[in-house]
C-alpha cells in the first residue's frame, strides 16, 4: 500500500470503532455483544477491500464500552467509552505501531450539530431482541437507520449524535469516507467483563492526532 492508501485505510479503520451505544433499561448492563459487518464498497481498493473486517466485537459495563475489530497482517483498533467522562480512547495497532489517542465526545458531537431523531413503528428482532426502528438526520443532511433496544444499557458518545435514541442500536449503517457499512448483532451474551477491558494496555503510545497524520504520510 502506498503511504496516501495507509493514511486512508487508518482513517477508515479508527472511524469503524467508535462505540455506538446508549443508555437504556438495565436489562443487560455487562456483557458482550458480537456484530456482523457487511460493507458496499463502492470504488474501494481491491488490496483495501481484503483487509476490510467481517465482525465487531463491544464489551459494556457499568456505562462503559469497549469495541474491538481486528483486520488483516495483524492490525487491530479498538475504542473505549466511558459515559460518565464522555472520554473516547482509540488504540490503533498498526503493523506493530502501537498508539492511542483521546477524544472529548461533547466537542466531537458538537462539530456537526445536532441531529433530529426520529422514531418509527417499524420493528425488527436481531439477536433475540425486539427493536425498534429510529432515523437520525444529521445537520449535514446524511441520515443513520438504527434498530434499538431498551433491554441494553450501555454508553452513547455524543459524537454519533444518537443521544436521545433511547435505546442499545443492534443494527446500524454508517456511511464513512464513501463507503456504507452496516452493523448487524449476531449475538448478545452476558457475561463477566473485566475492568482491564476499559484500560490503555501497556506498550501503547500516546499520540495527539495531529501527530497520528504525520505518521502516516498525512502531516506536511
Amino acid at each position: 500500500m502506498t503511504m496516501k492508501n495507509n493514511l486512508s485505510f487508518l482513517a477508515l479503520f479508527l472511524l469503524l470503532t467508535i462505540p455506538v451505544s446508549v443508555s437504556a433499561q438495565k436489562s443487560l448492563s455487562e456483557g458482550k455483544i458480537v456484530f456482523d459487518i457487511a460493507m458496499t464498497d463502492g470504488d474501494m481498493d481491491p488490496q483495501m477491500k481484503a483487509m476490510m473486517p467481517s465482525e465487531s466485537t463491544v464489551f459494556i459495563k457499568n456505562g462503559k464500552s469497549r469495541t474491538e475489530i481486528s483486520m488483516a497482517m495483524g492490525m487491530s483498533s479498538a475504542s473505549i467509552y466511558d459515559s460518565k467522562t464522555g472520554q473516547i480512547t482509540a488504540l490503533t495497532d498498526f503493523m506493530g505501531n502501537k498508539t492511542y489517542m483521546t477524544m472529548d465526545s461533547q466537542k466531537e458531537g458538537a462539530k456537526g450539530g445536532k441531529p433530529v431523531v426520529e422514531q418509527s413503528t417499524e420493528t425488527k428482532t436481531i439477536a433475540g431482541y425486539l427493536c425498534k426502528k429510529a432515523v437520525i438526520k444529521m445537520k449535514d443532511g446524511s441520515t443513520m437507520n438504527v434498530y434499538h433496544t431498551d433491554k441494553i444499557n450501555g454508553g452513547m458518545p455524543e459524537v454519533i449524535g444518537a443521544q436521545d435514541l433511547g435505546g442499545y442500536p443492534l443494527e446500524y449503517t454508517v456511511d464513512q469516507m464513501g463507503f456504507k457499512m452496516t452493523f448487524t448483532a449476531r449475538s448478545v451474551t452476558a457475561e463477566k467483563v473485566s475492568d482491564d477491558q476499559f484500560k490503555v494496555p501497556a506498550g501503547y503510545k500516546f499520540v495527539t492526532q495531529e501527530e497520528l497524520q504525520k505518521m502516516y504520510g498525512g502531516g506536511n
